[in-house]
């Protein structure tokens, strides 16, 4: 299910239940009827649910961020909801958006982060909501109906819930390189074990270590404190661990389902995951045993290739480890290109053949250079973090 512009009415069409047979169109008229078309039923089924705070941090998020916002206004939650837009100085015309919106429904609020950093972000918008429950939405995503209904509801389920959260699944421009992205980062063999991510999680809800955009009670920050601020990145998965160490669990709920748009350039893909691998170190260092196994395989993948190919060029006899190394790799990367294009059939998914080496190798050499900056003490730990770039936003 897609979010489908349409320009010539200036409105989103949202495919709804199948087996109802409609479709919901968002339209920035419609905004100001969200909270007056209440029915008699519906009062008094929201004053039995929690009123919900969704967080959006975000910076120069023109193109999606009116998409993202709607989504939320037009999830079909019957309690009260807020959205929260955490701008870190947009400059592109995303404030100017940000504030139409508001004006047509007083339940979108805007508030600064001139620090321009992602946890900073959250924990602006987690002070400044009146939610009973608070849902982290990237500026990059929209939401599939049904989606704060069906996280939220988990979180008072039990006393041990700490997090819930659904299925984050990429979606990109048919045809495209985006489209080819966003496969690789749906398959296991690109993602290793995120359980959100994969395309093959099945149907059960299940505790997991983490999720992407996940709804947590608003107690939980009282309880755990809140996002660490040092993290530029991988502050979520941080604060996730922080959570289950405490002894609360973290549930993933697969009917509820929340979409990305992933990069759309090579080179942007790269910088991406180059950074995302430059963190996970700096944060492993900062808060030690915070991060799963799966965040450092591409580190070890890179780590190999080149321990192997300066041996082969030293000894004749390791040009066998080198070349077992870099075969056994291309093999299982030809494997898994074979079965997406067998499934989506169509040819021009042999092109993940090469996105998935682009990613892994990226991300690989992001990890080395963080594990060299902290060999170096090239950061001082104690002091601000550098300046990140706009993408380094969620989403």
């Amino acid at each position: 299910m897609m979010l489908r512009r349409d320009d010539r009415h200036n409105r989103y069409d949202v495919p709804g239940n199948e087996m109802e047979g409609e479709n919901l169109h968002l339209t920035r008229e419609s905004v100001q009827r969200v909270s007056g078309c209440a029915t008699p039923a519906t009062v008094r089924a929201a004053s039995l649910l929690p009123r919900v705070s969704v967080v959006i941090p975000c910076r120069n998020e023109r193109d999606h961020i009116e998409k993202c916002i709607l989504s939320v206004l037009h999830n079909g939650y019957q309690g009260e909801v807020e959205v929260l837009v955490i701008d870190g100085m947009s400059d592109d015309g995303t404030r100017t958006r940000v504030e139409e919106l508001r004006q047509l429904n007083p339940n979108v609020k805007m508030f600064d982060n001139p620090s321009r950093t992602t946890p900073q972000a959250l924990n602006i918008g987690i002070r400044h909501a009146s939610g009973e429950a608070i849902v982290i939405v990237g500026a990059h995503c929209f939401l599939e109906p049904g989606y704060i209904e069906k996280t939220t509801r988990w979180l008072f389920s039990a006393a041990n819930i700490g997090c819930s959260g659904g299925r984050t699944i990429a979606i990109g421009e048919p045809g495209t390189l985006q489209e080819l992205i966003s496969k690789v980062i749906a398959s296991p063999f690109g993602v290793g074990n995120a359980t959100y991510r994969l395309a093959t999680i099945g149907n059960d809800v299940i505790e997991v270590d983490t999720v992407a955009y996940g709804a947590y009670p608003r107690w939980i920050f009282t309880q755990v404190g809140e996002f660490d601020e040092r993290l530029i990145r991988d502050q979520d998965m941080e604060f996730n661990s922080r959570l289950r160490k405490a002894g609360y669990k973290i549930i993933l709920d697969p009917s509820a389902v929340i979409y990305y748009s992933p990069r759309r350039s090579l080179a942007a893909f790269w910088r991406q995951n180059f950074g995302n691998g430059l963190w996970n170190i700096l944060t492993w260092h900062l808060v030690p045993g915070s991060l799963s196994w799966r965040h450092f395989v591409p580190l070890l993948f890179v780590t190999a290739l080149i321990t192997s190919g300066l041996l082969a060029m030293l000894v004749e006899q390791a040009e066998v480890l080198f070349f077992t190394a870099v075969g056994s790799y291309f093999f299982v990367d030809a494997l898994e290109t074979i079965r997406i294009t067998t499934r989506e059939k169509q040819l021009r998914f042999l092109g993940l053949f090469l996105v998935f080496p682009l990613l892994h190798i990226s991300y690989g050499f992001g990890s080395l250079t963080g594990v060299f900056a902290v060999a170096r003490n090239l950061l001082s730990w104690s002091s601000k973090p550098p300046r990140p770039r706009h993408n380094d936003y969620p989403g």
